[in-house]
């Protein structure tokens, strides 16, 4: 996918998920090692937290985080994103 464009993912189960990702150019890769560290050092367990992390640290990579297109019932789940 290129930049610029909008996608989403989710797990819409209970169960546990696992994804598979694959970056190219690898610039970019970091973002999900800083993600996961973030969540480990801040205990972050509520998805309002995890949302914020998640986009605290794409903002550190111009990368914007737009929840206004999400389903209703997901928006509320991430709370606000940080300003």
């Amino acid at each position: 996918m290129t930049r610029g464009n909008r996608h989403a993912f989710w797990n819409n189960s209970d169960a546990p998920a696992r994804g598979l990702l694959a970056v190219a150019p690898g610039d970019f890769a970091s973002f999900f090692d800083q993600v996961v560290m973030e969540i480990r050092a801040q205990n972050a367990a509520d998805p309002a937290a995890i949302g914020g992390i998640v986009a605290a640290e794409a903002a550190k990579h111009n990368v914007i985080v737009d929840m206004s297109q999400l389903p209703p019932e997901l928006a509320a789940l991430m709370g606000p994103p940080p300003q």
